[in-house]
């Protein structure tokens, strides 16, 4: 079974906390440029991938679009 990275993951790699990772993810924040350096490596060497699902469910928003033909 395949274990995915986490943002936890990248804590632990990086020494960064999870809510800085979050923001650089997430990207509505600030995060600085050398900091923002060591989470994009760490997340290329690790394969972290953002979970989509998870996002959807913690947020219930899923940011998808239905375009209907309303005449």
């Amino acid at each position: 079974m395949r274990r995915y990275c986490t943002v936890k993951d990248l804590d632990k790699e990086t020494g960064i906390s999870t809510a800085t990772i979050s923001r650089y993810v997430n990207k509505p924040g600030y995060v600085d440029k050398g900091t923002a350096k060591r989470i994009e490596e760490a997340a290329i060497r690790l394969g972290y991938k953002p979970n989509r699902t998870a996002q959807v469910l913690k947020t219930k928003r899923s940011r998808q679009f239905i375009a209907s033909d309303m005449q």
